[in-house]
């Protein structure tokens, strides 16, 4: 098995308020497919650099906003090793609903977490 190729938004650099606090104390900081700071396991899965990085940009200033003008969008590249059939199943349908998900975000601009884009 190959294995999988995403990519991560890694939330840097901004000040610990209390929910970066939570999730800085023992891990990193990342954004998931609604754009709230999250943990790893629950970050956006995006299928490419391009997407990934289109949304870094379009996030930049939100996240200057939320979490402090130091903060910064980092795109962090993930190779997973394939762990059975049903895993990787599992990971490309995340991975193909998250990016769906962000590039619709992108594209509508709505970057909101209790706000949903259409969807096509």
């Amino acid at each position: 098995m190959d294995g999988l190729n995403y990519f991560l938004l890694r939330v840097d650099g901004g000040e610990t308020g209390p929910l970066l606090a939570y999730y800085s104390h023992k891990h990193q900081v990342f954004l998931s497919p609604h754009t709230k700071a999250v943990s790893m396991d629950l970050a956006a899965h995006l299928e490419s650099l391009e997407v990934a990085t289109r949304a870094a940009k379009s996030l930049g200033p939100i996240a200057r906003k939320r979490y402090g003008d130091a903060a910064r969008i980092e795109v962090v590249p993930i190779r997973e090793r394939g762990g059975g059939d049903s895993s990787t199943k599992r990971t490309l349908a995340r991975i193909k609903a998250d990016t769906a998900m962000m590039e619709a975000r992108i594209a509508q601009g709505v970057f909101a977490p209790n706000k949903r884009p259409s969807m096509p």
